[in-house]
C-alpha cells in the first residue's frame, strides 16, 4: 500500500497543510472489512450511545423462497468488527413482523431504547398478498423485545387499508419521547405523504391532526414523502417531491412546526419546491437530508440519471455559493451522503469495474467542489471482497474514521459486509522554526503542553506517517504517553479554529 513519508530537518514545531490519505483499517476486522452471513441487505448505520456500530436491514430467506420473503434485522458490532455478544443472539437480531417486512429507518429514544421502522406484508391464502402497511418495533438496549410497546413491543399500522402501498420512511423520537412517524405510498390515482404521531408507549396520539394522521397532500399539492428529520431548532424538515404535474415531477422540502401546522418563515409558506430538470419525463426526488455545520441543510436525491443535491438555509433559500446556485447534480450511482463537522460532504456508491462493483467514497468541500486533498483526486474505490460489493450506507465516527455498510456475493447469496476506512498519513508542507511547546523532547511517560490556543485533538503517527491506533488521556496542560514504546514520533495537534501544529518527538524509556 502507498505511503506518504515525512520528511522533518529539525525538532521544532511545524506548520502544515496534508492529503488526507485514507486507507482500510488494520484494527477492523480482517484487514478492515467484516463479512456477516445470514442476513442480506443493510439499510442504515448508526453509532450507539455506547459508540459501538448498528445496522439495520432484512434478512432474504433461504431458497426455494418464490415470494421473497423478508425480515428485519438489527446487528450490532464493536469498534474492532467483532459482533456484540451482549445484544441479540451473538450481535445478530432477527424479528419477524408478519408475512414479510423490510426495515427503512431506526433511531434510539430515551433510555438507550432502540425504535426501528418500516413496512410489513401480510398474505392471506384466501385472498393473496395484501398491500404493504407501516410497523414500529422498539427494542430494549440488548436487542430484546419491549413488551410496553405497542403489541409484545411490535406496532403494526393499519390505519392506510385504502392506499395501494404505503411504507414508513422516517421514524423520529421527540424530547418527551412521543413518536413522529413518515408515512408513504400511492393509490390508482393519488401519491400520498402523512405524517402519525405515537404516544411514547406506542399508541395512537388522536389529538394530532386528524385521528393522529396528517395528510400533507391536496387536490392542489400531490406530495409524496421520502425522509423526516428533526431540525435544531425542533422543527420538522421533509422531503420528497410534488407530483401534481404528472408529467414534470419537482424536488419538494417541506418545514413543519410539532403540532403539524406549516412554518410560513420558511420558502412559500413551508414549502420549498424546485424543478431542478425542466424536460418532461426526467423524475426528480430528493430522499436524504443532512445537517450542515453551518446550520444549513442538504438534501439529497436524484435527477433523471444524476446525483442530485441542493444546499439551503433556514428560512429556505437556496445557497448561492453552493455548486450551481445552490444546486449539485453530478456522478451517479450515489446511494449515501454524511457531513462531517468540518463541512465536507462525503458522497458512497459503487464504481462499476469489469470485475464487478467495488465500493465508492467522493470527498466534496463545502461549496460542492471535489476536495483534491481527499487521497489526491476526492475519490476512492475499495475492492472489499472477491465478488461483488454493493455500498449502501456510510457513517462517520469522530471524522478520522469512515464505516461503509453494503453487501457482498452474488444474487441469491449475498452477505452484510461492514468496511471501516481511517485518515492514516500526512504530508508535511512548510516549515517553521517555532519554539517548541510540547516539552521535554526527548520525553518519557508524559508531556508537557504550553498552548494558549484551545486545543481540540492531538494524535500521534510513527516515523513512516502512520497514525497510532491508541488511546492515550490528556488535559490542557499533561498528555500520558505511557502507551507509546521507545523512538521518533509525530504529534499532530489540532486547536479549536482547525489550524495545526506538528512536532517531531523522541521517547526515551529510563
Amino acid at each position: 500500500m502507498k505511503r506518504l513519508v515525512i520528511l522533518l530537518v529539525c525538532f521544532g514545531s511545524v506548520k502544515f497543510s496534508y492529503c488526507q490519505t485514507y486507507q482500510l483499517s488494520n484494527t477492523f476486522g480482517t484487514n478492515g472489512v467484516v463479512e456477516t452471513e445470514d442476513i442480506t441487505e443493510p439499510r442504515k448505520t448508526i453509532f450507539t450511545p455506547d459508540n459501538k456500530i448498528l445496522t439495520i436491514g432484512f434478512s432474504l430467506l433461504e431458497s426455494p423462497n418464490p415470494d421473497l420473503i423478508t425480515h428485519s434485522f438489527l446487528v450490532k458490532l464493536n469498534q474492532d468488527g467483532t459482533t456484540d455478544d451482549t445484544f441479540g443472539n451473538n450481535g445478530i437480531t432477527i424479528t419477524n413482523v408478519d408475512f414479510k417486512d423490510i426495515p427503512s429507518d431506526v433511531v434510539f429514544q430515551g433510555n438507550n431504547k432502540i425504535l426501528l421502522g418500516g413496512q410489513y406484508t401480510l398474505q392471506n391464502p384466501s385472498e393473496g398478498i395484501f398491500p404493504n402497511s407501516p410497523f414500529v418495533i422498539r427494542y430494549n438496549n440488548d436487542g430484546s423485545l419491549d413488551s410496553s410497546f405497542g403489541n409484545n413491543g411490535i406496532l403494526k399500522i393499519t390505519n392506510f387499508n385504502s392506499i395501494t402501498s404505503t411504507d414508513l420512511c422516517s421514524v423520529i423520537s421527540l424530547n418527551d419521547e412521543s413518536i413522529i412517524i413518515g408515512i408513504t405510498g400511492s393509490n390508482s390515482t393519488n401519491f400520498f405523504g402523512a405524517l402519525m404521531k405515537l404516544t411514547s408507549n406506542g399508541e395512537i396520539d388522536t389529538s394530532f391532526g386528524t385521528d393522529g394522521v396528517l395528510n400533507l397532500s391536496d387536490s392542489n399539492f400531490k406530495f409524496n414523502l421520502w425522509r423526516l428529520q428533526l431540525t435544531n431548532d425542533n422543527k420538522l424538515i421533509l422531503c420528497g417531491y410534488d407530483r401534481t404535474n404528472t408529467s414534470n415531477s419537482k424536488t419538494a422540502v417541506l418545514k413543519l412546526n410539532l403540532d403539524g401546522s406549516f412554518d410560513t418563515t420558511f420558502a412559500n409558506n413551508g414549502k420549498l419546491l424546485t424543478d431542478v430538470t425542466t424536460s418532461n419525463g426526467e423524475f426528480e426526488y430528493l430522499n436524504k437530508i443532512n445537517i450542515s455545520p453551518d446550520g444549513n441543510f442538504i438534501c439529497s436525491g436524484r435527477a433523471g440519471s444524476n446525483f442530485l443535491m441542493i444546499k439551503f438555509n433556514s428560512i429556505g433559500q437556496l445557497d448561492q455559493l453552493f455548486a450551481n446556485d445552490g444546486i449539485f447534480r453530478d456522478f451517479i450511482n450515489i446511494v449515501d451522503v454524511e457531513i462531517d463537522t468540518n463541512g465536507k460532504i462525503f458522497l458512497g456508491g459503487i464504481e462499476l469495474q469489469n470485475n464487478g462493483p467495488h465500493f465508492r467514497i467522493i470527498n466534496l468541500n463545502e461549496n460542492g467542489s471535489i476536495n483534491t486533498d481527499f487521497n489526491n483526486n476526492g475519490f476512492l474505490v475499495l475492492d472489499v471482497t472477491s465478488q461483488n460489493d454493493n455500498l449502501k450506507d456510510i457513517a462517520i465516527d469522530n471524522d478520522s474514521s469512515i464505516i461503509i455498510s453494503g453487501y457482498s456475493g452474488m444474487v441469491g447469496n449475498y452477505n452484510v459486509t461492514h468496511a471501516k476506512i481511517e485518515l492514516e498519513n500526512l504530508n508535511v508542507i512548510t516549515f517553521e522554526d517555532n519554539q517548541n511547546q510540547l516539552f521535554p523532547n526527548p520525553f518519557n511517560q508524559e508531556l508537557n503542553l504550553k498552548y494558549p490556543e484551545t486545543i481540540k485533538s492531538i494524535s500521534f503517527y510513527d516515523a513512516l506517517g502512520k497514525k497510532i491506533n491508541s488511546s492515550f488521556v490528556y488535559n490542557s496542560t499533561v498528555i500520558n504517553t505511557e502507551f507509546l514504546k521507545d523512538g521518533f514520533y509525530f504529534c499532530l495537534i489540532t486547536f479549536i479554529n482547525d489550524s495545526t501544529e506538528m512536532l517531531k518527538l523522541f521517547k526515551r524509556s529510563k
